[in-house]
């Protein structure tokens, strides 16, 4: 991913919007960023890390408005919450499905899609509880047959009491 160029001397620093345009430009970035982008903007309220803020970095104001996929608007973080509560199982979906990239460190593939349904609808009867999900997914065949890390065997006690005693 290029870096994005900073402003020259002399030159009034553009905002954050203004920035990731290029990046939108740019056909090797474009590809993400006119994703991800929009949706990001709802949380330009928030400083990295997580103080509320009415003025980025270098002073210009935040402008928290964006487009969801599909091309309606939001104004802020608030509609963007409100969106996104609206749509409870495709949210889980995707939560379920980064989640089982993190746990089986590799990509989700085809499949895997009818375990995370199963796990999505499972979480469902216990209103998308995050516990709910985390059960699914250490209980899925797909993370209890994964292969353990190099040298460990996969009913390593020593190795499974040091990883319960880590948290």
């Amino acid at each position: 991913m290029p870096i994005l160029p900073e402003a020259e001397a002399g030159q009034i620093p553009t905002s954050i919007r203004e920035r990731l345009a290029q990046h939108r430009e740019d056909p090797v970035c474009s590809s993400c960023h006119v994703v991800i982008d929009p949706l990001g903007f709802a949380l330009e309220n928030f400083d990295v890390i997580g103080t509320w803020r009415e003025f980025d970095e270098v002073g210009n104001p935040v402008d928290p408005n964006g487009n969801y996929p599909g091309g309606v608007e939001f104004s802020g973080f608030s509609d963007l919450r409100d969106w996104m509560l609206s749509r409870p199982e495709q949210f889980a979906h995707t939560l379920t499905e980064k989640l089982m990239t993190y746990a089986l460190g590799r990509r989700v593939e085809y499949y895997d899609q009818p375990v995370i349904r199963q796990i999505v609808q499972e979480a469902s009867e216990e209103e998308y509880k995050w516990s709910s999900i985390i059960l699914g997914i250490v209980n899925s065949p797909a993370f209890t047959s994964s292969m353990a890390p190099s040298g460990i065997a996969a009913n390593d006690t020593q190795f499974s009491s040091q990883i319960a005693d880590s948290d």
